[in-house]
């Protein structure tokens, strides 16, 4: 397959081979969840043929819900890296941008985002295949030649071929400036602008407008919204959960 560069790996065997993460056990529900959206089929990751595009997660404290979407997501830029042009294979031009949006500068960068940085740099296909540097110094580098450059810093991780990741907050509700392929709205319920206004809402639907239902003949976003329910009634994550119940939705 001329759209390859190697074959990119099964979701069960990134998981449990041991070439890619340290073998990792998931529930049930976690795996189900995870084979809805990504499907069993890497080479169609993004296809407009997936049924799920979204997964809402409503998940207490302790959870493991980011530890998840962190695997997720280092996943996703695994299977990215082995096509040999991701932006011919998508029919998309320019970045491929996966965002992440957390409550407050502490909870996007501190938590979520360094989860996902250390999936990274534990990846086995990361750390054998390309120079990591990390807030501007060589954190690994493969013994042999190398594929690439793969720089993080607090906010952000670039990998080759405009592979991009970003951690912002909810403060900033406009998306101007990003190619959103993949998303993660975290702790969606806490969500509030600078004047301190829950905007869960506006941001969920700039989401789904800039990711979701944006598509190409070969391209279909996806996306997380995880959160614990902070009220009793009109809480966002409630409310979609049991949006995504409906029979239409």
């Amino acid at each position: 397959d001329t759209d390859w560069l190697e074959e990119p790996p099964l979701w069960i065997d990134y998981l449990s081979s041991g070439k890619y993460i340290t073998p990792v056990e998931l529930s049930e529900k976690q795996q189900e969840s995870a084979v809805a959206i990504l499907g069993t089929d890497p080479k169609k990751i993004f296809s407009p043929e997936r049924i799920v595009s979204l997964g809402i997660f409503v998940v207490g404290k302790g959870g493991g819900k980011d530890w998840f979407v962190a695997i997720v997501m280092s996943y996703v830029i695994t299977v990215l890296l082995c096509l040999r042009n991701p932006q011919k294979f998508l029919m998309l031009d320019g970045n491929l941008d996966l965002l992440t949006i957390g409550i407050k500068a502490s909870q996007g960068e501190k938590v979520f985002f360094d989860y996902f940085k250390q999936r990274i740099k534990d990846n086995k296909f990361f750390v054998e295949n390309y120079k990591i540097i990390e807030e501007g110094r060589i954190s690994s580098k493969p013994r042999n030649k190398s594929k690439g450059v793969i720089e993080l810093t607090r906010t952000s991780a670039v990998f080759p071929n405009k592979i991009r990741c970003f951690s912002e907050t909810s403060n900033n509700e406009s998306w101007e400036g990003y190619n959103v392929i993949f998303f993660v709205l975290d702790e969606i319920s806490g969500f509030t602008s600078e004047k301190q206004a829950s905007n869960g809402r506006k941001i969920f639907e700039t989401a789904n407008s800039s990711c979701i239902s944006r598509r190409t003949k070969n391209f279909r976003g996806m996306g997380f919204v995880i959160s614990y329910p902070r009220q009793e009634k009109n809480d966002i994550i409630l409310e979609l959960y049991n949006d995504s119940k409906l029979p239409d939705y």
